[in-house]
């Protein structure tokens, strides 16, 4: 009987270090994963301004576009999931 306690906690310790090891790794992936930016202005007619932002090899990103007064925002999450704002 103990040993199938026994078995039981060191189960939950294993999936407990990998949820805490899961968790370090976001953590450093955050901090130290560099974030690609670039951006234009220009001014013809009016004043414009296009700028992209990219972060974690290109998985998260941002389209940010400005003319005439009016703004236009695109996000991206994995790929897949796009939505304009």
């Amino acid at each position: 009987m103990l040993h199938i306690v026994l078995f039981v906690l060191k189960l939950l310790g294993i999936i407990l270090l990998i949820i805490l090891a899961l968790l370090l790794f976001a953590l450093l992936a955050a901090l130290f994963v560099p974030v690609k930016y670039e951006g234009q202005i220009s001014k013809g007619h009016a004043w414009q301004f296009y700028g992209k932002i990219r972060w974690l090899a290109r998985m998260f990103g941002a389209d940010i576009r400005w003319e005439n007064g009016a703004a236009a925002v695109s996000l991206r999450i994995l790929w897949i999931f796009r939505m304009r704002l």
